[in-house]
């Protein structure tokens, strides 16, 4: 929790303490100790801010004794001797009076967030309403509601986390965010670190998505490469997420166009015209029928087997080369042997 939201819910868990809590913390004097501590031991500013917050945060009762010990432990990151004595004087000079109400507030608050449970369900549930047909079948399955207020509980979200993480992943499913975006979203709205980012991110996968995964690849893939269900007949091709609009005609547009083509004498039969358009590739095939063709391929032709499973050898053919055709005809010498003429042929005697 940040300044600005504990500054924010400082008046709304005052109101909550047991009488002598709210005393001892509108009296400010465990801030004077505070910062006496601080000096003592040296801490910077930022280990003094780090101090000043969890120090208020086990006083309203958000935060459990124990957790601000090892929060104190974690983010100072002082030496353990040094860590001991610290918690040590916090303990004599501010907790130890009060210590059972500082138990008795946050206990309150933690039944008091999971009274607020139903209403976070409520609002989860209105969330569906914005589902795609199919899909809200597949998350309400998913226990989507129960799972994600066990991450959100693990990872210590507030309320007003909860209702960031619902609307990121309500978003991711219905295809306004990319798969792309979750995270980035998540790490500058939810003001986590990015390691614990990451890890919430997984979990979500893993325990929330896992089912409905495909739908959402589907969902998210640019129109022409997978299809989700098909136009009303006249209209050809298919439908496809809104942020998947790469130019293809819509219902209307085809409606449109086949009449104008009807107006000129030419009749387009939707049937054929589906058909064309899936042998030259435009049509993408149905994803149960690639599945099919994967899961039962076609039987291999014999001769490519017989190919493929050893060496073939072709017939051999015996052929005879001889000089028969280059031999002179016995006959050839008793041939007349042409003779030179004596006069040109092509020229004119004289009269």
């Amino acid at each position: 929790m940040d300044q600005k939201e504990l500054q924010e819910k400082i008046a709304l868990y005052y109101s909550k303490l047991p009488q002598k809590v709210q005393e001892m913390f509108s009296s400010m004097g465990w801030l004077e100790t505070l910062k006496t501590i601080s000096q003592k031991y040296n801490l910077n500013d930022e280990q003094i801010e780090t101090l000043g917050t969890e120090t208020t945060l086990v006083l309203l009762g958000i935060i459990h004794l124990v957790e601000y010990e090892e929060n104190i432990t974690n983010e100072l990151k002082l030496s353990v001797d040094s860590t001991d004595k610290m918690l040590m004087e916090i303990e004599e000079s501010i907790i130890k009076t009060i210590r059972p109400q500082l138990v008795e507030a946050f206990e309150a608050n933690k039944k008091g967030e999971i009274e607020q449970v139903p209403e976070i369900e409520q609002k989860l549930n209105g969330s569906f309403e914005k589902f795609p047909k199919g899909i809200e079948d597949i998350v309400k399955k998913s226990n989507y509601q129960a799972i994600l207020y066990d991450i959100a509980k693990g990872y210590n979200l507030t309320v007003a986390q909860m209702d960031i993480l619902e609307k990121a992943i309500t978003d991711l499913i219905i295809g306004k965010t990319h798969p792309d975006e979750f995270e980035n979203y998540l790490k500058s709205d939810l003001k986590v670190p990015s390691e614990t980012v990451g890890k919430l991110v997984k979990d979500i996968n893993e325990k929330i998505f896992l089912k409905i995964r495909e739908l959402l690849k589907l969902m998210n893939t640019p129109r022409g490469n997978s299809p989700l269900e098909e136009y009303p007949s006249g209209g050809g091709g298919q439908t496809y997420p809104p942020h998947s609009d790469f130019g293809r005609s819509t219902p209307q547009e085809g409606n449109s166009d086949t009449k104008v083509l009807n107006t000129a004498g030419i009749e387009i039969i939707p049937q054929r015209l589906q058909q064309l358009e899936l042998e030259a590739g435009k049509i993408p095939e149905n994803r149960e029928d690639i599945l099919n063709k994967i899961e039962k391929p076609e039987a291999v032709h014999p001769i490519l087997v017989e190919k493929l499973s050893g060496s073939v050898q072709t017939g051999v053919t015996k052929t005879e080369h001889s000089l028969e055709n280059l031999t002179r005809p016995a006959n050839e010498a008793s041939l007349p042997i042409p003779q030179k003429p004596k006069v040109d042929p092509y020229r004119e005697i004289p009269e």
